[in-house]
């Protein structure tokens, strides 16, 4: 599948990448599958017993009955399995397993698919009730949105995201002046050029700006529009008045406006009529096409408690798809500092211990794939696809509000052999795998592609002193086609804070680009101390393929720096840095 689409509020320099962005999305082959104690398929029957001849129709009720079979057998020493027929499984509400739902050590619970086939777990729904109008557009009412009890920002047809309509159509708009902030708020203000929004759009409150900052992107709908002045008032603040002003500096479009619909392939959801009005492609058959929207924002959800020390553990997921978790802005909008960290995923764990996902896939997203966030030890996320991303692939551990309470710390995951591909295409500051307030993690041979961020983040700590975050390795990844002059200040590998312990090793870098600034291949920022950076190579980078704004204590040994556009190597803010060892380097 070719995902050559990008979020509506970007706009890519490249006209198309180097080399292949051709993902497999078949699973692969189970050789080996356990039996099954109990079974689910799209045509069972929840009142059956699970068994293969009467399969459960849905997996909650697999929950259940492992439960049950869990008291029935407490000394149980061998896998409790549950077996997925291939087919779409649409959710009726979010996976939600609990420490009740756990396995053991001796007896892990396993959901998997069956041999050869593939089960695709859906928060979405199937959208049928379509009318073709006179000029070709399809329609179709959707009374719970009407009612205001669903809301939905992405859309999927025959596995491809489409996008609302969006101003400009190419390019950016810029502002024309700073015009402060409203009593309370941050920036949530600003003075437009002369045309560039116009006060008789239809739902002007659903309009939603994209202002881009160096590194951020805030998302903030549109509370009032004064003509006269060209005075446009937001219905909340950016993140930061010095690092995130609305001032002229500042590019942005306007995503979700329903005058520019017209381009096939935009959709608009009018969300006081529940009218949802698609402008199919070429070819597309309104009998034939699988339109889906988002219903709830996770697929799965593991919820320990972390204030009480309860933990889900002992359970694995293998040969899954999960597919079409939304995200929609909040009202006050949306605007945070770095890498979408408050975003969560479609697969999200709390306080949970010995989790294995393999040989998943998890595509077609509003929000992050994975996120193992507070209190996540000793999980493994092996073998895996994640693609057509609304943020990043994978998040461990936590940032702010964190870093003092050790029992929100995460650690000792391995994220291996995945794919993570085709991000931020709702939350463009996404990271292809950040690392937070968490330790002895391993990021080892994934590929990381076409995002417009960091493909490999590490730290949350913007100064010298230990961290929550040490012993980290990553090694033998390829990180490459990021940027694409969407955002600035981004990396291969990025790092944060003192780190002792850690390591970047063996990792092949290359094809990273950026809007004003920073596009470096491996990227010491403040604080970064105590890391090794060894035997990589960075290449074909617009700026300088190994950048240090300011660290210390940092040994950069037998590494190929190559091709940087406008420099091999950087080093900044020195007044703040301390001794750094470069030793047999290739620039």
């Amino acid at each position: 599948m070719f995902y050559s689409s990008l979020s509506s509020c970007l706009r890519v320099s490249h006209t198309k990448l180097l080399g292949a962005v051709i993902v497999a999305v078949s699973v692969l082959t189970i050789s080996k599958a356990l039996a099954a104690d109990f079974h689910v398929a799209p045509g069972g029957n929840d009142a059956g017993s699970g068994t293969e001849a009467q399969p459960f129709a849905t997996l909650d009720r697999a929950r259940i009955a492992v439960r049950q079979f869990k008291q029935a057998e407490p000394n149980r020493a061998r896998p409790i399995v549950v077996q997925l027929r291939g087919g779409t499984y649409f959710l009726p509400w979010t996976l939600d397993l609990k420490p009740e739902d756990s396995g053991t050590a001796a007896a892990p619970v396993v959901y998997e698919a069956a041999p050869g086939e593939t089960p695709i777990l859906s928060a979405g729904v199937l959208i049928t009730n379509w009318q073709v109008l006179p000029n070709g557009r399809w329609q179709a009412t959707l009374p719970e949105v009407a009612s205001g009890k669903w809301n939905f920002s992405q859309l999927y047809v025959n596995d491809q995201r489409r996008f609302r309509p969006v101003v400009p159509r190419d390019g950016y708009f810029f502002i024309e002046a700073a015009a402060g902030a409203s009593k309370g708020s941050g920036p949530n203000r600003f003075k437009f050029k002369a045309g560039d929004l116009n006060p008789a759009w239809h739902n002007l409150t659903n309009i939603e700006v994209c202002a881009f900052h160096s590194w951020s992107m805030s998302r903030l709908p549109i509370k009032e529009l004064d003509a006269a002045q060209r005075l446009v008032t937001l219905a909340g603040g950016t993140w930061s008045s010095e690092l995130a002003d609305l001032n002229a500096k500042t590019w942005y479009r306007l995503d979700n406006v329903a005058d520019a619909l017209g381009r096939p392939g935009d959709w608009y959801l009018d969300r006081p009529s529940g009218v949802l009005t698609y402008v199919p492609l070429p070819g597309e058959d309104v009998k034939t096409a699988r339109v889906i929207a988002p219903k709830f924002q996770r697929v799965i959800s593991i919820q320990g408690d972390v204030a009480g020390g309860t933990f889900v553990e002992h359970i694995t997921f293998r040969g899954f798809t999960l597919a079409h978790s939304g995200w929609n802005v909040p009202p006050r909008g949306y605007s945070f500092a770095q890498a979408e960290v408050p975003v969560d995923g479609a697969f999200t764990a709390r306080n949970a211990r010995h989790l294995t996902i393999e040989n998943c896939i998890v595509r077609h997203t509003g929000n992050y794939a994975v996120d193992l966030a507070a209190g996540c030890w000793d999980n493994r996320v092996e073998s895996c696809e994640f693609f057509d991303l609304g943020a990043g692939g994978v998040k461990i551990g936590v940032g702010w509000g964190g870093e003092n309470d050790a029992r929100q710390w995460a650690g000792r995951t391995v994220v291996r052999d995945n794919l993570v591909a085709h991000g931020g295409r709702v939350h463009p500051a996404g990271t292809g795998i950040w690392i937070g307030h968490a330790s002895s993690n391993v990021v080892a041979h994934n590929e990381v592609f076409d995002l417009y961020q960091i493909a490999v983040s590490a730290g949350w700590s913007w100064r010298y002193g230990p961290s929550a975050t040490h012993h980290n390795l990553i090694e033998w990844n390829h990180l490459h086609h990021l940027g694409h002059g969407v955002m600035s200040d981004l990396a291969g590998i990025y790092t944060l804070g003192e780190q002792a312990g850690s390591a970047e090793r063996f990792n092949l870098i290359h094809d990273v680009s950026r809007a004003r600034y920073g596009g470096w291949g491996i990227y010491y920022d403040e604080g970064s101390t105590f890391i090794t950076v060894e035997n990589n190579i960075a290449f074909r980078t617009e700026d300088a393929p190994f950048h240090m704004h300011w660290g210390r204590s940092n040994l950069v040994q037998n590494n190929i720096w190559a091709f940087g556009t406008n420099a091999q190597i950087q080093l900044s803010n020195l007044q703040k840095a301390g001794t750094l060892n470069l030793e047999r380097n290739i620039f």
